[in-house]
């Protein structure tokens, strides 16, 4: 519904536009999705349900998200690791002008 009553979640007024076309962007997006699975599957687009793809889509991101979090935890810590191990002792090399 156009006229909802809701007010957008953003802090200014500014910002206000850009949530009007993030919100279009992924309503797009979904309605691409909706299009090619129904090409795939051979069947009317009007039979896929929009809330369904959006929640799916949803908990993909969210599932991709917690899986990077959990690797850059995993990468933080080897290079900590890393960090901590002590130098090698690499014996100082001695220059000279007059090689042997």
């Amino acid at each position: 519904m156009i006229n909802s009553g809701r007010r957008l979640p953003v802090p200014s007024a500014r910002l206000c536009p850009q949530e009007v076309w993030a919100h279009l962007a992924v309503h797009h997006r979904l309605t691409r999705i909706i299009m090619a699975l129904a090409g795939q599957e051979r069947i009317d687009p009007d039979r896929i349900c929009f809330i369904k793809v959006l929640k799916h889509v949803r908990r993909s991101v969210i599932r991709q998200s917690a899986q990077t979090s959990v690797q850059i935890g995993q990468f933080i810590a080897m290079m900590a690791a890393k960090v901590r191990r002590p130098a090698r002792r690499v014996p100082a090399k001695v220059l000279t002008l007059h090689p042997r």
